[in-house]
């Protein structure tokens, strides 16, 4: 008897994939990252346009402190932006609009002297009661200015401030001191030395890039 011959399995041919890239694909993966990139651009413009318009408009209320954000020291003196900010909130003072000073900033990579001590001393000379002023001499970046600041003003029964700094950090400043609970209103020093392109374009540039590194960190848990 002959036995019965068993189907043979067939293989199905290997499908080869089509990695060549046409012309075709080619225009839209270009046109995809051309829109892209023009919303990335949009929106960058968009932001700066805030940032620039906020910090041109004063939106001091009384309150019950002043915080001045730290900045540079240039061999243990303020440098010309914080020189400027310690002048604007001693005069915000002087006008009754907070009874209290709240100086921030720690101490330098270089330096000897905490930059809210240094602005401590300027605001004495200029005729402020050492009674009336706080500082926190720990913070090295913005966000810990307001971490550190907020700190002080619980421990001192405050809530209402204004913030003062230079006009473009304004817009940064104050969604950082709301995110660190306080009550929080600003005031542009009219005394920075930002004042032309060369100087102003980089600062906003690089507000731009920082408000949204601080959105991020906040979005990751961070901050």
């Amino acid at each position: 008897m002959s036995q019965a011959r068993l189907p043979i399995a067939m293989t199905p041919p290997a499908i080869e994939k089509n990695t060549k890239v046409t012309p075709g694909r080619l225009l839209r993966m270009m046109r995809f990252l051309g829109y892209t990139l023009l919303v990335v651009v949009v929106w960058c413009v968009f932001i700066g346009v805030r940032i620039v318009y906020y910090g041109s408009h004063d939106y001091a209320e009384k309150s019950d402190a002043i915080i001045v954000l730290g900045a540079v020291l240039r061999k243990g003196t303020p440098s010309p932006a914080f020189a400027g900010r310690i002048r604007h909130g001693v005069e915000l003072q002087k006008r009754g609009l907070a009874p209290i000073l709240i100086f921030t900033g720690g101490l330098p990579h270089d330096g000897v002297v905490p930059e809210a001590e240094v602005a401590r001393e300027v605001a004495i000379r200029e005729g402020i009661a050492e009674s009336a002023i706080l500082i926190e001499t720990v913070s090295t970046r913005t966000w810990e200015n307001f971490t550190e600041a907020a700190a002080l003003m619980r421990a001192n029964g405050l809530k209402r401030a204004i913030i003062v700094s230079d006009p473009y950090h304004l817009h940064r400043a104050r969604l950082m001191a709301e995110h660190a609970g306080i009550e929080a209103f600003t005031s542009p020093t009219p005394y920075t030395p930002f004042l032309t392109w060369q100087t102003s374009l980089p600062f906003l540039l690089n507000e731009i890039r920082l408000f949204h590194s601080h959105w991020m960190f906040r979005a990751l848990g961070n901050r």
